[in-house]
């Protein structure tokens, strides 16, 4: 019976942090201006083009 506490709440707290995890963030002030936006996109995707590039090298 313990056994399945602790399995019933192992389970809970690992949802919980999927759910943290990939839940979205709010990606934007709601006043940033839409050059603002794009520059924040385009630094994004650099930074994801960088960490790619470092894994396969």
């Amino acid at each position: 019976m313990p056994v399945l506490i602790l399995l019933g709440i192992g389970t809970v707290c690992g949802i919980t942090a999927l759910v943290s995890k990939h839940k979205p963030s709010q990606k934007y002030d709601i006043n940033m201006s839409e050059q603002e936006k794009t520059k924040r996109v385009f630094e994004n995707n650099q930074k994801r083009i960088d960490k790619i590039m470092r894994k396969y090298r």
